[in-house]
């Protein structure tokens, strides 16, 4: 390994708790919106910031960020953040699923040309695959299947998948008209993985 792939590999690391930090900040802040009718479902404007950094930094970053921003937003909040490992897995996964769905379009013309438009898809196909781990809380917290996929799965889908839908291109953008983050984007195309 030389200099170069190293400090690339501590840049990650910087980036992915960068994430985690604004993930988590960005979840704490939504709790305050609960969706009716649903089991501890909140809007979540701040939701699209998670498939971007599997987007933009790679799976396991999106993992990171998923898991351990869910977990300290719920930390904040006064839930505990052992309370709901399922959704920590769930949000993790969006993550991990986004960057996994990326990996192989990056270096691509398809990519480049139609990157926010595939952005928005990858990011919700993530969210409806990522969150199907929720129907843990079938075995964990004895809900039935029917109320598991009613008051949590659906409205999860549905508020984080519209969250994502429109921030995520908006946060591409952003990201690609910063100067140093989109030096950063180019270098981790070819190595992110």
């Amino acid at each position: 390994m030389d200099i170069t792939e190293s400090r690339r590999g501590w840049v990650t690391v910087l980036l992915t708790l960068v994430g985690v930090a604004l993930y988590a900040a960005a979840a704490f802040y939504s709790f305050v919106a609960q969706v009716p009718g649903t089991e501890g479902v909140f809007l979540r404007p701040g939701f699209a910031i998670l498939p971007l950094v599997g987007i933009l930094l790679g799976p396991m970053s999106g993992f990171a960020t998923g898991f351990l921003g869910n977990a300290v937003a719920d930390e904040l909040t006064g839930y505990g953040a052992t309370t709901a490992p399922v959704w920590h897995v769930a949000n993790g996964l969006v993550g991990l699923i986004a960057g996994l769905f990326v990996l192989r379009l990056r270096s691509s013309r398809f990519w480049t040309e139609n990157r926010a438009e595939i952005a928005t898809v990858v990011g919700i196909v993530s969210i409806a695959a990522g969150f199907l781990v929720v129907f843990g809380d079938v075995l964990v917290n004895g809900m039935t299947g029917s109320d598991v996929l009613t008051s949590e799965y659906l409205p999860t889908v549905f508020w984080n998948g519209l969250a994502t839908a429109i921030g995520l291109p908006i946060l591409l953008q952003i990201a690609s008209a910063t100067p140093r983050l989109s030096t950063w984007m180019k270098l981790s195309t070819r190595t992110a993985g």
